[in-house]
Formats: C-alpha cells, sequence, structure tokens
C-alpha cells in the first residue's frame, strides 16, 4: 500500500470516528440492555477513538522502523568501511522501498 493510500485510509478512519462522536443523537440513552438505556457513546467505550489511534501509532512505527533499518545499516557500512558504491546501493534501496511503498 503507499503513502497515500495509508493516509487516505487514516483520514477516511479519523473522519469516521470524528463525525461519531460528533453526532449529538450518540449521546442519547435510547438502547436497552437488560432494562438500563444506554447510548451508543457509552456502548462504545472509546473503541473508535482507539482504533483510529492504533492506526495512527502502526503507520509511525511502520515508518520508524524503516527509518532505523536505513541508519543501520547506513552507520555499519560506513564503520566497516564499505566502498562508496556500496553505501550507494543501500541509499538506492532504500529509496526504492520508499517509492514501491507509494506505488510509483
Amino acid at each position: 500500500m503507499s503513502n497515500v493510500e495509508e493516509y487516505q485510509n487514516l483520514t477516511s478512519i479519523l473522519k469516521q470516528a470524528l463525525e461519531f462522536y460528533a453526532n449529538a443523537e450518540n449521546y442519547d440513552a435510547k438502547h436497552p440492555v437488560n432494562n438500563v438505556l444506554f447510548s451508543q457513546i457509552e456502548m462504545d467505550c472509546g473503541a473508535q477513538a482507539k482504533f483510529a489511534l492504533g492506526k495512527i501509532q502502526e503507520i509511525e512505527n511502520s515508518h520508524k522502523d524503516l527509518e532505523s533499518e536505513f541508519v543501520k545499516n547506513m552507520s555499519t557500512g560506513i564503520s566497516e568501511g564499505e566502498s562508496v558504491e556500496n553505501l550507494q546501493k543501500i541509499i538506492e534501496e532504500f529509496k526504492n522501498i520508499q517509492i514501491s511503498s507509494r506505488g510509483v
């Protein structure tokens, strides 16, 4: 999935969660559970917000992991005296990962 698609999906998830919490009707206690009325918000218990925040965290972690791997490979290459050609190869591989993740 491309970065653009990831962010479009994330925006959609966030929009849905915000629309749910912004809808005043979702705060009305009109859903019976064991003879007690509950609102949609009470029944949700923050699940939509937690889901959206989890997706944000997944994307952030993925980007951090990719960046860390690149830095590690470059640092190792430099400390081991890799040739400029090999270091350029590491950079090109990273750029290819970035491009392929964008769907370009």
